[in-house]
């Protein structure tokens, strides 16, 4: 008999994570900061990384003039936190990641680059009429109707599936996706967030239904790069 593992929805697959906050604030988890001891930080900078637009990295600083931002400890606790809401909104897949709400990220200790890690979900920052889908991306789509329903979600190439022929009878009334150069992250990310639209309606998004795709619920440790 087939079963399927059963997941809180508060669990975290590592202690070591960086939760952001729907204002923009970097929230570090108490092991995290413990582990490497940096409770006595005071000041911070983020990075972005040129070849990769999800990916981000975070160094502190005992010293408030070394850093960029200020560290501070959360009030009730003792992780750290930095009011990132500046470097969020600067930075286009950060800023369009806020509407998805709070997430959070494993975050490791990268030696090549001296400092933490992290790396965004992909979460269908672009958007735009199915007509107007530029050519040679790749990525993670989904389809919404006219009411704004999402009715599939997919990897690939973004417009040469939307030539297949049974989708242009299809009601779609608009595209959102993200693109991903690498196929496993491609891979993982339709994963998650079928599985999130799975868990959250009830069912997956009708035409994967009808199209038959399978993300096993019992392969999510697995599959996922993400928390």
């Amino acid at each position: 008999m087939k079963k399927v593992l059963y997941i809180p929805s508060k669990f975290k697959g590592s202690e070591d994570f960086v939760t952001l906050s729907s204002r923009g604030v970097l929230f570090f988890s108490v092991p995290f900061v413990k582990k490497n001891s940096l409770l006595s930080s005071t000041s911070a900078d983020l990075f972005t990384f040129v070849d990769d637009p999800y990916k981000f990295a975070v160094k502190f600083y005992s010293s408030e003039d070394q850093g960029h931002l200020k560290v501070n400890p959360a009030q009730k606790s003792k992780n750290l936190l930095i009011n990132a809401h500046e470097f969020v909104n600067s930075i286009f897949v950060l800023k369009k990641s806020l509407k998805e709400g709070k997430q959070t990220f494993p975050i490791v200790y990268d030696k090549l680059e001296k400092c933490f890690v992290f790396s965004l979900l992909p979460s269908f920052e672009y958007s735009c009429a199915p007509n107007k889908v530029p050519a040679g991306l790749k990525g993670i789509y989904r389809y919404k109707n006219d009411k704004q329903e999402v009715i599939y979600i997919g990897k690939g190439c973004i417009k040469e599936r939307l030539k297949e022929g049974s989708r242009k009878a299809w009601p779609i009334d608009l595209v959102e996706y993200s693109v991903i150069e690498d196929e496993e992250v491609r891979s993982s990310s339709e994963a998650h967030h079928i599985r999130k639209f799975e868990t959250e309606i009830g069912r997956k998004p009708i035409f994967n239904m009808i199209s038959g795709k399978k993300t096993p619920l019992d392969k999510e440790s697995s599959e996922s790069t993400f928390v």
